[in-house]
């Protein structure tokens, strides 16, 4: 489905290593004190920090009598794991969500009052008020940092708007700080909005200078989602049951969870269907045969039962609560009278579903794509994760596929089913997917690898188990969580049940295995190479985009652009090494129109350049590294005698950018040699010539034997070797 949401971008972020692992980038001495205090087992760092991202194992004593308290309290004792300079005035308690008798508390960043956009701290609070785990993506900010913008909100807005990929007006405003990776900035993000439902866009100014700091449309397409209860799966044989929570008389579909309503392209939407006079909706569906139908009151009735069920779930099972009222959800939709649409998107600017009619099916009679769209606001609702996201890192892919990898999870589970493509377009979660060897960068075929661990882990432990453990861990999230992040709010939760008697610590070992066998407990931005690490991965080429995409190759290769990557490789280099060599071993199939690129930093990831594309700002150029190679053909090998020369003792740093029509896969590994290594370019001493000595002329030895000129004999010591001429 395609999804909106209203972070669009967010700032580089940062984590990787493996549980217990070393970080690339060392942690201060301050917060490694504070860690030995905590006395924390699992400490998940970042890339490109050195403040923890995700904490688990422990508990302190009880802090506080209320869940907040105890969060902020924690925060205090415990500032040096977060990175601000004062807890108490740079974090407000925005939600507190309630997990088997827990509290997990969010925590946004601020500045002077003013939002830092996208950080937050997450804490579980348990139920006497100790901490047991923690995750946050939080940012240092210079407290002198200027909160009075030099630009005005108008000059903003007009700003904004000149960066609008379709005609649009200003939807919302904020001012605040935006990280970057040349520090923070005080900065407005505008959110625009087009004459179409899905037509939403960001677009985040420097406040100083007008500069655009990232833009994007924060939507992407998805194909329907088929489950429990549409016409495949029913036999095309509607059942008859009770519409729950409807407000007032009943005599509209709107209740406590969920307004049904039929969307009118260019105009304002309607509650055509209507209670018979027994107060009952009871319209027979369309046949298949006969769709497209652009309105169908059936359509409407369904969508709600359906919403307002899954609704329900969610608050009466997890305890999952919102402040925005009724969803919205609207059938029949389309983009333009008449014309089919083959898609379904949640919209978390005007809280709202859309379930498109298609040529071949109505996605608002398909109970998984109606339980995939609701999963999406529950997690925008809970983790805030962004969707698709960019920053000079590269691509941020692993936020929007955890979200499509959990709307695909609690639909499945629900349903009961695997098989989410019955009835119209969809996928199926059994797969052997891995990360990273199955990251393609495009959040749907990403998040199957998440729907697939948690189908895993549903066999092992039950529906139940699975959905409570997913929502636990969805609840520590923060918005640029990654896959590994997942995996230890996973385990945390786990491990939660296993000390509430719910799970066996057998089961707890099955589950840690699954997200072992799938990468997910190391998968992030970074990625290490150390200890002959080597990974498979995917590449994307345009031609599966269709062939009129890779026309475009020429002039992107013109422009100095390439893919941005979703994953940078890391390896730690010691002191005493005296070679590294990172190998890129890819294989292209079907065609050689491509360019492969191995960049290359010591100290510091690879930084990419943002470049403006008028609907995006796009990671595009290499603009921080110390070397390139083109094409390469073997391990890129780095000693004292190259250029650049190796650095021991700090950490390094490679990406590979493709661009070109065919697709294939890149196997990358690295290696740290500790072998005395030669200057090549020095001058070796070639020893003079020696005049060959003159053989002294055989005497004659008249009747003595000489020996066999066919053979000479070398004796002595314990050899004796024949050599033949």
């Amino acid at each position: 489905m395609r999804h909106l949401t209203t972070i669009a971008l967010a700032a580089f972020i940062l984590s990787t290593g493996q549980a217990g692992a070393a970080p690339l980038l060392e942690p201060s001495g301050e917060v490694q004190a504070a860690l030995d205090s905590l006395g924390a087992p699992h400490a998940v760092f970042g890339s490109a920090s050195a403040w923890p991202t995700f904490v688990r194992g422990f508990e302190t004593p009880p802090l506080a009598p209320t869940p907040v308290a105890a969060a902020h309290s924690f925060a205090r004792l415990y500032a040096p794991l977060f990175g601000v300079h004062d807890p108490d005035a740079e974090l407000t308690a925005i939600s507190t969500i309630t997990w088997r008798g827990r509290h997990v508390v969010r925590l946004q960043q601020e500045h002077a009052g003013l939002p830092v956009f996208g950080r937050m701290a997450v804490m579980r609070v348990e139920v006497d008020g100790s901490i047991s785990a923690f995750s946050s993506n939080l940012a240092p900010v210079d407290p002198a940092l200027p909160v009075t913008p030099s630009l005005t909100i108008a000059q903003a807005r007009a700003a904004a708007l000149a960066h609008a990929p379709w005609p649009a007006t200003v939807a919302a405003t904020v001012l605040g700080v935006w990280i970057s990776h040349d520090g923070a900035h005080l900065a407005y993000t505008v959110t625009l909005r087009g004459g179409e439902a899905h037509q939403a866009s960001h677009v985040v100014l420097d406040a100083s200078t007008a500069g655009v700091l990232a833009t994007g449309t924060p939507i992407r397409n998805v194909m329907g989602r088929v489950f429990l209860q549409n016409p495949v799966r029913d036999l095309d044989t509607p059942t008859d049951l009770e519409l729950l929570r409807l407000a007032g008389d009943g005599s509209a579909l709107t209740g406590e969870n969920v307004a049904s309503w039929h969307y009118v392209p260019g105009g304002a939407p309607v509650q055509s269907a209507a209670p018979d006079s027994s107060g009952d909706y009871l319209y027979d569906p369309a046949a298949r045969t006969d769709e497209p139908v652009f309105d169908d009151e059936f359509a409407q009735v369904n969508a709600y039962y359906q919403v307002d069920h899954i609704a329900d779930y969610f608050i009466s099972t997890h305890g999952y609560t919102h402040s925005r009222g009724p969803i919205t959800v609207f059938v029949n939709y389309v983009e333009n009278a008449g014309e089919a649409y083959t898609n379904a998107f949640f919209d978390n600017e005007t809280w709202s579903i859309s379930l498109g009619q298609a040529s071949n099916g109505d996605f608002a009679y398909d109970a998984d794509t109606i339980y995939h769209e609701y999963t999406h606001s529950v997690v925008d609702t809970l983790a805030h994760l962004v969707y698709m996201a960019a920053d000079p890192m590269g691509m941020i892919v692993f936020p929007g596929a955890l979200h499509e990898g959990l709307a695909d999870t609690f639909a499945v589970s629900l349903t009961d089913d695997p098989d989410m493509g019955e009835y119209i377009l969809g996928r199926h979660v059994v797969n052997a997917r891995t990360c990273p060897g199955n990251i393609m960068g495009e959040v749907h075929y990403d998040g199957e690898i998440i729907g697939g661990a948690n189908w895993d882990i549903r066999n092992e432990i039950g529906a139940s188990a699975l959905e409570s453990a997913a929502y636990g861990s969805l609840a520590t999230l923060h918005p640029t969580s990654s896959f590994k992040d997942y995996a230890e709010g996973m385990m945390a939760a786990i491990d939660a049940m296993v000390s509430d008697g719910d799970l066996t610590t057998t089961q707890r070992d099955e589950v840690a295995n699954i997200l072992s066998e799938r990468g997910v407990d190391v998968c992030d931005r970074i990625m290490r190479l150390d200890d002959g690490v080597t990974y498979t991965v995917e590449i994307l080429g345009m031609g599966r985009f269709g062939s009129g995409a890779c026309d475009w190759l020429d002039g992107m290769r013109m422009a100095g652009y390439s893919f941005p990557p979703s994953i940078q490789w890391g390896i730690d280099v010691p002191s005493d090494a005296t070679s590294l060599s990172f190998t890129a071993d890819y294989t292209i199939v079907g065609g050689d129109d491509y360019d492969l690129t191995v960049n290359v930093r010591a100290g510091n990831y690879v930084v990419y350049e943002m470049v403006d594309m008028g609907w995006a700002t796009m990671p595009l150029r290499v603009e921080t590294a110390d070397a390139s190679f083109e094409n390469p053909e073997g391990p890129i090998v780095l000693t004292e005698y190259t250029d650049p020369p190796l650095e021991p003792g700090q950490p390094y740093f490679f990406t590979v950018n493709y661009i070109g029509c065919p697709s294939g896969t890149n196997t990358v590994s690295a290696e740290v040699g500790f072998d005395p290594v030669e200057d090549p370019d020095a001058e070796v001493e070639v020893p003079p010539e020696e005049e060959p000595e003159e053989e002294p002329e055989p005497e004659e030895d008249a009747g003595t034997d000489g020996p066999d000129p066919g053979s000479i004999t070398a004796s002595g010591g314990a050899c004796g070797c024949t050599l033949v001429h």
